[in-house]
């Protein structure tokens, strides 16, 4: 008797990334993170859906000495090893104050019907 194994195709995962940097970053500096994180992204094997410039806000304490940042905002899909390549780019970039990766829940239509 003969078996066979199916190999069951999940969509992948989508994460969401927000960054604090610097205060004094430039709309060319953030421009430019955002593409560097992109090519971080695709080596790796994941996909930035959208990136989203919050520009600079204050914060609600002080982080390293600086009392507003520049937020940034990356959703993206991939791997859980994505996800993990990607915070560990950020946390070698000396302009990022704070950053924070969460997994995203499925929207309706990427849950699996019963």
């Amino acid at each position: 008797m003969e078996t066979t194994q199916r190999k069951v195709t999940r969509p992948p995962t989508q994460y969401e990334t927000l960054l604090i940097a610097d205060p004094s970053f430039e709309k060319e500096q953030a421009d430019q993170l955002v593409e560097k994180f992109n090519a971080t992204l695709q080596r790796y094997g994941g996909k930035l859906l959208r990136s989203t410039d919050w520009g600079k806000r204050r914060l609600a304490y002080e982080i390293k000495k600086h009392q507003e940042g520049y937020y940034l905002l990356f959703e993206f899909e991939g791997t859980l090893d994505v996800a993990k390549k990607c915070e560990s780019y950020l946390n070698l970039q000396s302009t990022v104050l704070r950053h924070m990766t969460v997994k995203r829940a499925p929207s309706k239509s990427q849950q699996p019907t019963p």
